[in-house]
This record gives structure tokens, sequence and C-alpha cells, in this order.
């Protein structure tokens, strides 16, 4: 059960005016621009009273955003819905989101475990790309430009050429002879 507001708060040229939740339905009665108006509820002193205040439409919107959102996860992702169909038959049964510890218990699940992480693997790539960048960082600096517009910038032997103002054929014959030169030191 909703309480009912004891005070509201107006924008009255800038500044709130307090005025009793009875002023303000009778306000709201006689004067239809307050129904055009956004308000929001509050909790104001010791023991909590409640209230209304009026605000702009943006806050109004960013407020009911986030009224929808607590709702959801308090309630719809806790409870189990069930979907009818039209003759009043069960359509489905749409399980709670929320996982108890028991549960998890008993099916063996494991929280925060990626089985799809392979450590063992991970270090020896570490490794590897370490290698290869001391391997790139022997190479003369046209050597490295070539290996870095080919295989990072993804730019074709052609376009590489065509930039050098060479043939092709040299630009994929360093290419090998670079290559050659970074397996023998990854070796």
């Amino acid at each position: 059960m909703k309480a009912i507001p004891e005070k509201v708060f107006i924008l009255e040229q800038g500044n709130y005016t307090e005025i009793t939740y009875r002023e303000f339905c009778k306000r709201k009665n006689e004067n239809q621009s307050y129904n055009e108006r956004y308000f929001i509820p509050i909790q104001y002193s010791l023991p909590a009273k409640h209230g209304l205040v009026e605000v702009s439409q943006e806050i109004y919107v960013v407020y009911t955003k986030a009224e929808r959102k607590i709702k959801y996860i308090e309630v719809e992702l806790k409870t189990e819905r069930t979907l009818l169909n039209d003759d009043g038959t069960i359509k489905e049964v749409i399980p709670s989101r929320e996982d108890s510890l028991d549960r998890l218990i008993e099916d063996c699940a494991r929280q925060f475990v990626d089985q799809s992480v392979d450590v063992e693997g991970e270090a020896l790539n570490s490794i590897l790309h370490q290698e290869l960048h001391k391997a790139l960082l022997s190479l003369s600096e046209d050597e490295y430009d070539l290996i870095y517009s080919l295989y990072f910038e993804k730019q074709t032997e052609r376009e590489y050429a065509k930039k050098l103002g060479i043939y092709h054929n040299a630009v994929h014959a360093r290419k090998n002879k670079i290559l050659k030169k970074l397996k023998n030191f990854l070796k």
C-alpha cells in the first residue's frame, strides 16, 4: 500500500513552494495545467514522511526508467511466470532467473570458472609474442615497415609496391627474405 503524501513541493517562479496534499488536489482540479506537470514521490524527515516534488520532464523520465529497472530486478527476475494459451492451458513456464546456492551445489555448478582458458597455452602464447616482438625489433627500418604494412595494416603486396613505386614481385621477394630471417631468429 502506498502512503498518501503529506506535502507537495511545487515549482513556482524558480523556487519550491510547500503545500499540503489536499491543497495540491484542489489546485489540480481547478487548474488543468497541473495535469501537464511532473511529480515524483519523495521521503523527507524522520520518521519518514511522504511527499511529492515537481521536476522537469527529463528528470521524470529518468526516474520512471530507474523505478522500472528496480522493479524488474527486485520482482520480475525473482519470480517464476506462467504463459497461458488463449484457451487457458499452460503454454510455457518461465523459471526464475535467480539461482539459489543450494541449487548450484546440487547441480555441481562452478561459478566464475572459465573452462575455455588454457593457462599453459596462454603462457606459451605470451612468450611467443615477446619473442616475435624482439624479432621484429631486430629488423631494419625498411624491413619492419614492409612487415608492418602487410601484416598489421593489412595492405596487399601490390598496394605496398605502388606506395614505394616498385614492382610487386620485388615486394614479394623481400617479404619472403624477411620472413625467413624472422623464422631463423625464432628458432
